[in-house]
Parts: structure tokens; C-alpha cells; sequence
């Protein structure tokens, strides 16, 4: 076999060893999309117990709550026809608890999660007291149209 044969041999093994690498590169970004966010996580295990506990019934507002805060992506609440909830009808909006908020905002490695984006809850009902007063908040707190059913304290 001559010199030129080996080179030859071995460029398919190269290439098909890149190729396993690039198809690897590729997998790994799709796999860690798919993975839950610390912050959903670290919520889960202060709220319910386990990062695992996955909040269920009236709270189940809470996964679409905390990921929309991990993610960056502004929680906007509707009823079910997709229209903005209406004032009169309070009771039926999704509930936001007031102590999530208050976490985000005082728990250290809670707020280290929250991206630049902050926390943005639109149409929701607030539930409980929420008290910031001399809290120092390291990100923005966006709360539009949203009904509150205690005090607010900022």
C-alpha cells in the first residue's frame, strides 16, 4: 500500500469522526432548550418542596409564571377566548400569588435567576399582600392591568 493509499484510508474516518462531532454540537444546544430552568426548578423546590413538584391546580398558574420570568417572556394573562380579562369578573383570573413576587424579588438566589427583563405579569389577580417597602430590587416589576385583592406596599 503506498503513502498516498493511507492518506486516502483514513480521510473517511476523519470525516465521518467530524461529522459525529458536528451532529453532537448540534443535539447538545437542542437537548439544553429542552431542559426546565433553574429558576422553575429552585421555585418548585421552595413553593412545593421538589424541583420536581410541578405546581398543579388553581397554582399550575405558577409554571406558566415562572417560566415566562426565566425565559423573559412577559406573563400575559387572558381568559380562555384570548380576549384581556375583564374587571367584573376578578375571581375568574389566573392567580398570581403575591409571595412569588416577593421571592423573586429578596430571595438572593432567586434574583440571581431573574434575566434584565424582570418580572412582567399583564392581566393577572394578585393574591395576597405584596410588600416591597424598602426592598431593594435588583430588576424592573411590571404588574399592568393587573387586580390586586390585598394591600400593595412599594
Amino acid at each position: 500500500m503506498s503513502h498516498n493509499q493511507k492518506k486516502m484510508d483514513a480521510t473517511p474516518a476523519k470525516m465521518i469522526g467530524l461529522a459525529a462531532l458536528a451532529l453532537l454540537l448540534c443535539i447538545a444546544p437542542a437537548e439544553a432548550a429542552l431542559a426546565e430552568p433553574k429558576l422553575l426548578m429552585l421555585a418548585r423546590e421552595y413553593f412545593n418542596g421538589k424541583k420536581e413538584t410541578k405546581f398543579t391546580g388553581a397554582s399550575r398558574v405558577g409554571e406558566k409564571f415562572f417560566l415566562g420570568v426565566a425565559t423573559g417572556d412577559p406573563n400575559k394573562f387572558s381568559d380562555s377566548s384570548g380576549e384581556p380579562n375583564d374587571f367584573a369578573n376578578v375571581a375568574k383570573w389566573p392567580a398570581v400569588k403575591a409571595d412569588w413576587i416577593f421571592w423573586l424579588c429578596t430571595d438572593p438566589d432567586a434574583s440571581k435567576l431573574v434575566p434584565t427583563t424582570g418580572v412582567n405579569v399583564s392581566g393577572a389577580r394578585i393574591e395576597g399582600t405584596l410588600y416591597l417597602q424598602n426592598v431593594h430590587v435588583p430588576f424592573g416589576v411590571s404588574l399592568e392591568k393587573c387586580a390586586f385583592t390585598e394591600d400593595l406596599f412599594l
